[in-house]
């Protein structure tokens, strides 16, 4: 009996020690592929910021050369000099303020809604608020305009 319950313990020992192993493996893994990921979404701003600094005649020539040979500020300095500039600046800061303040508001009051009172429909509606999270206002069109010139 008493060899069978030391193998008994050896054998968990033992999965346990390769769930760990595996787990391991798996967090590794993930966390190369979230690294290669990040690096794939930060590439088109790094290209951006980069052809900001080249002419505009050269500016998509060679996309991929990251740091240009010649630095051009005329493009911030056209922009800069536009007397609109500032205020279309002033005009998006401005809607962004009173976005995120509207949104703290009504979320706030939807959260605690959902959270402590029981109504008809509830889960549906809510259903419906997460979905207008996850889908932009601005996907469903451009789906469908993409979709009329590629043939999706």
């Amino acid at each position: 009996m008493e060899g069978a319950e030391k193998m008994g313990t050896l054998l968990t020992k033992f999965r346990h020690r390769t769930t760990l192993k595996k787990s391991k493996v798996n967090k590794i893994l993930l966390t190369i592929f979230m690294i290669l990921f990040a690096i794939l979404m930060i590439i088109p701003f790094i290209l951006m910021i980069s052809a900001s600094f080249k002419h505009s005649a050269v500016a998509f020539a060679n996309i991929f050369e990251v740091i240009p040979k010649n630095i051009y500020l005329g493009n911030y300095e056209a922009l800069l000099k536009d007397p609109l500039y500032f205020k279309w600046f002033l005009n998006s800061v401005f809607v962004v303020i009173l976005t995120i303040a509207l949104k703290i508001v009504v979320v706030s009051m939807a959260a605690y809604a959902f959270a402590r009172l029981r109504f008809k429909h509830r889960d549906l509606l809510f259903v419906i608020i997460i979905r207008n999270y996850y889908v932009c206002d601005d996907d469903i069109p451009r789906y469908n305009n993409c979709s009329k010139i590629f043939a999706l």
